[in-house]
């Protein structure tokens, strides 16, 4: 049979048969990502034995590592000491937590974290704090692992260099969680403290008028004399452990509100106003029923005083002419509990 025969019976010569298609070579991703984060967990461990609580891995020009010592960081926040006599001190963050410290010195004092721009100024015997969260420099900051104040892990562009950040600290906790902190001494009367996200936190001073507010976060005030205190969170929990004077205003929307009053004596001035949407409602007391007129009431939830539970969704009692006392909650439940030691 000749060759063109065999072309006509449909088979195709051998030598015409196409080769197969090489297989495509695939990047082992998974492997890639685990070597990156055997390599930083590597960096990071010699660099912490060698003393840095941080650095940089720079991708400008090609891959540059940088430490960075806890000495070095700590240069890298403000510390403001200011020696005029003030009367009010007024802070505002958007988005880091704020710190009031009572101290014995005679002057105030203000410390910020690093990457922050702070505009303090006085007028008069105010002290103005208004510390925001824009990055020195300028550029751009990914903020995807931290714990408050710029530290943790960020993604950072600023111009043409392009790195990661690594800020730690576990050897001193306020550093590790960042935060604007300032410390009082007893001449300041008024505080107003404001964050947009963080939490609030007033340890050991004593004020006339007092004021902690925060749109995202927890609100907490340990010690000292308050004659009027207000104390807010839209999302987060208000703590209270003081002696309250006057007037007392703690509010949550989503949270819990949870004071205990060191006073015993009856208020001449001021109302106690509880209030939570979604949240219990905590109030314990050193002074007698007596030294109060009190109003509870619940949507969904339990009402209790003195550890005796009260039916309905509504409640009065105490004495008339007492310091008024309003505690109510829309889901969750109400205790009042007087004469506590």
């Amino acid at each position: 049979m000749d060759e063109s025969m065999q072309h006509n019976n449909g088979t195709p010569p051998v030598d015409t048969v196409p080769p197969p298609l090489p297989k495509s070579r695939r990047i082992p991703w998974v492997g890639v990502a685990v070597i990156l984060i055997v390599l930083g967990i590597s960096l990071f461990a010699i660099g912490w034995i060698s003393g840095s609580r941080g650095g940089r891995i720079h991708f400008d020009r090609g891959i540059r590592v940088e430490t960075g010592t806890r000495e070095e960081f700590a240069s890298g926040s403000g510390n403001f000491t200011f020696t005029n006599n003030y009367d009010t001190v007024v802070i505002n963050a958007s988005s880091h937590a704020i710190r009031v410290y009572y101290t014995n010195e005679p002057t105030v004092r203000v410390v910020t974290p690093p990457g922050l721009r702070s505009n303090i100024s006085e007028q008069g015997s105010v002290l103005n704090v208004d510390v925001r969260a824009s990055f020195v420099g300028g550029g751009h900051r990914i903020h995807f692992m931290g714990f408050g104040g710029g530290r943790g892990v960020t993604w950072n562009r600023n111009g043409r260099d392009t790195y990661l950040n690594f800020d730690f600290d576990f050897s001193n906790p306020r550093n590790m969680f960042g935060g604007i902190r300032v410390y009082v001494p007893n001449s300041v009367n008024d505080v107003y403290a404001r964050t947009s996200s963080g939490s609030v936190r007033i340890n050991g001073i004593s004020t006339t008028q007092l004021r902690a507010q925060t749109s995202s976060g927890r609100v907490e005030l340990n010690g000292g004399t308050h004659q009027n205190a207000h104390l807010q969170s839209t999302s987060g929990s208000v703590n209270a452990d003081a002696y309250f004077t006057g007037g007392l205003y703690a509010r949550t929307t989503s949270g819990s509100v949870n004071v205990t009053d060191s006073n015993v004596a009856m208020r001449t001035t001021g109302q106690i106003q509880l209030r939570s949407t979604s949240g219990s409602v905590r109030y314990y007391t050193r002074a007698p029923l007596n030294n109060f007129n009190y109003r509870i009431s619940v949507t969904s939830g339990s009402m209790r005083v003195d550890g005796s539970r009260i039916s309905g969704r509504s409640a009065t009692g105490g004495a008339d002419g007492g310091t008024q006392l309003n505690a109510s909650t829309t889901s969750g439940s109400v205790r009042l509990n007087f004469s506590q030691r």
